[in-house]
């Protein structure tokens, strides 16, 4: 009895110890156990192109073409963007970050750039398209306009003529000084006439040198012919002071080369007779032929009379008096005389 109470007693001490012992593991805390390490989340990005990146709007620098950037990240979802250095091309992507490590993000720009440059080139070629459409509109509604003012003016001109001819000055002159202003040499020659002759307006032979010249120079041999005669040269009765000559000389040479046969044969007589010009009885002999040949009497005359005197051509009586025969022809009656 007394042997089993010192065994209950013993164990009582013993379960009291183990007790203070797990209260005193409470009072220091949970035991600590040593955790693994983990590697951070990266992103490395590359751009095919030259470009400034950002992360989730947060400017990060610039990436060389063909190399790459390094960042840290957080798990959960990112916005990777990059932009060209010029700042026309953009792409961006998202990634989500799941775990720990690197992830790799290669940004291509280049099929950004090519799709963009295509559509500025189709923008500018459909542009110019356009406006070459707009420009040939243009172009022939111009054409259309010029040709009914063409017609119109060719029509007024004709009206013009028509009215000179038929001595109706009072109504031609009106339409010729229209048509003249506006470019006719036919109608600046008539007005030419007019002023020279005194029709319908008074006689005026400074305004009649003004109006031949101008038809001249707009390419009408009769201008240029009139306006050599007007000067007085070819014919010394025509009384021209001799200083306008030369001038008259190169303006019955110039109506010639435009087959004005009586200004070659004006022209001849010039050369033929030094008025105006050195003598050359052989420019002079051409000049005849030529005005002959355009059905000029008195060129055939005076060509006549070369081959019969031999002065710029061989010498030939029975071809002289052949030439003779067509100015008869022509209706020049001395050389019917001369032609027998």
């Amino acid at each position: 009895m007394h042997r089993r109470n010192i065994v209950s007693f013993t164990l009582s001490i013993v379960l009291v110890v183990i007790c203070a012992q797990l209260m005193a593991q409470q009072d220091v805390g949970p035991i600590l156990r040593p955790r693994k390490s983990v590697a951070p989340a990266t992103v490395l990005v590359t751009c095919d192109l030259a470009c400034n990146w950002k992360l989730d709007d947060k400017t990060r620098g610039v990436i060389e073409a063909g190399e790459s950037a390094k960042a840290p990240l957080s798990l959960g979802q990112h916005i990777v963007i990059a932009v060209t250095q010029d700042g026309l091309d953009k792409v961006e992507t998202e990634i989500e970050i799941k775990t720990a490590g690197q992830t790799i993000v290669h940004l291509v720009l280049q099929p950004v750039r090519d799709a963009r440059v295509k559509a500025e080139q189709d923008v500018q070629i459909k542009s110019q398209e356009q406006a070459a459409k707009e420009q040939a509109a243009r172009e022939q509604q111009e054409k259309e306009q010029q040709a009914r003012e063409r017609i119109a003016h060719e029509q007024m001109e004709r009206t013009a003529e028509a009215f000179y001819k038929d001595l109706r000055y009072a109504d031609a002159r009106p339409l010729l000084d229209q048509t003249c202003a506006d470019g006719s040499a036919t109608a600046c020659d008539y007005l030419g006439l007019m002023y020279a002759n005194g029709r319908d307006v008074s006689k005026d032979e400074d305004r009649a040198k003004v109006l031949y010249s101008k038809a001249c120079a707009a390419g009408s041999a009769d201008g240029c012919y009139n306006l050599g005669c007007i000067l007085g040269a070819g014919l010394q009765a025509w009384g021209g002071p001799a200083e306008d000559h030369p001038r008259a000389a190169a303006l019955f040479s110039k109506a010639c080369d435009s087959g004005h046969a009586e200004a070659c044969y004006r022209a001849g007589m010039m050369y033929s007779s030094a008025d105006g010009v050195a003598q050359n009885t052989i420019i002079g002999a051409s000049l005849y032929k030529k005005a002959c040949d355009g059905g000029s009497a008195d060129g055939c005359f005076w060509l006549g009379n070369a081959y019969l005197d031999g002065k710029g051509v061989e010498k030939d009586e029975s071809r002289g008096r052949a030439i003779l025969g067509k100015a008869c022809s022509l209706g020049l009656q001395v050389g019917c005389e001369m032609a027998h």
